[in-house]
């Protein structure tokens, strides 16, 4: 069994188990991937014929599950809860404080926490002119913003390629107001443009670099200036490693 979730939030899958198998037989179900372990069901630690399975799928993550009758298991490994290991990856930063607001704009402050031992993804020696363009074509970590054009169709998930205040582009600072902050430090917003399919002045979403500015193994602070625009929704941001789906896929 292949479960995706392309999503910044982790999701669960709700499954019933009606496998081609007496009424009486209990399953086992292993994870073959990412780290393989059992799931621990109700039984012992096994899984009835039409039980439920709430499997946690952590956000831009992959699990792939083997269910088998039990008497054909050949030694478990140790039972793991079905949301196990879900913690590391959330990521999604849902959590913002209003810092500031004039008429033309608002400034949005939240935190979040950087994994020990990710330093590699904070030191890569590209060129922004690379990354810039294919930003998941390299090694590097990024914070994603997350905005939605509600003057679009619900499915249209286009945005305007440039943000402006006070018909200033909000790319680096206006009036000497950055538009986003990390750790005190100024940080360049880009848009991202798919390669194929990419339609004119518009882009999926913006996202930073993130470079020695962030503390590893503690919290950050994340500050980001938008425009007060009818239709333009803001809904957070997330913390995108190379260990994730990448945004777009």
């Amino acid at each position: 069994m292949y479960l995706f979730n392309p999503s910044p939030l982790e999701q669960i899958a709700d499954l019933t188990l009606a496998l081609d198998a007496p009424e009486s037989t209990k399953f086992v179900v292993e994870e073959l991937f990412p780290d393989g372990m059992t799931l621990q069901g109700p039984l012992a630690g096994d899984y009835a014929q039409n039980s439920k399975l709430r499997v946690t799928v952590p956000a831009k993550q992959v699990r792939i599950l083997w269910i088998a009758p039990a008497s054909e298991a050949s030694g478990k490994r140790s039972l793991m809860p079905e949301d196990s290991r879900a913690a590391p990856w959330r990521r999604y930063l849902g959590q913002w404080s209003i810092a500031r607001q004039t008429p033309e704009a608002a400034t949005l402050r939240a935190s979040f926490p950087y994994p020990e031992g990710a330093g590699q993804f904070l030191a890569v020696n590209a060129p922004e002119s690379a990354w810039a363009r294919e930003p998941w074509a390299y090694d590097k970590a990024y914070l994603v913003f997350l905005l939605k054009d509600e003057t679009r169709e619900q499915n249209d998930n286009w945005l305007p390629d440039r943000l402006t205040v006070a018909g200033q582009e909000a790319s680096g600072s206006a009036n000497g107001i950055p538009y986003v902050l990390v750790n005190g430090v100024s940080k360049e917003l880009h848009p991202f443009k798919t390669i194929r399919n990419q339609r004119p002045g518009l882009a999926r979403c913006y996202f930073v670099e993130l470079t020695g500015e962030v503390k590893q193994g503690g919290s950050n602070d994340v500050q980001i200036t938008l425009p007060i625009r009818t239709g333009l929704v803001f809904s957070g941001a997330y913390l995108d490693l190379p260990d994730q789906v990448p945004t777009g896929f």
